[in-house]
């Protein structure tokens, strides 16, 4: 999910799991433990974005554990 995010940017649930072949309920709750460990941000109006703290994350710069 955080490498769709920073590949397309902004997305709202549907589009998330459509480009990880997911369904809406294991997004959310994915969704909802990125945003609680601050991966992934959330705009508003069905709106996520991941956080700089996502993209150190991807780059192997940053343990979320």
């Amino acid at each position: 999910m955080l490498e769709k995010l920073r590949e397309r940017g902004n997305l709202n649930p549907i589009h998330s799991a459509a480009g990880i072949n997911r369904d809406r309920n294991d997004v959310s709750s994915r969704r909802s433990f990125l945003v609680d460990l601050g991966l992934v941000e959330n705009l508003g109006h069905g709106l996520y974005s991941i956080t700089e703290e996502g993209e150190a994350f991807l780059n192997g710069d940053l343990d979320a554990g």
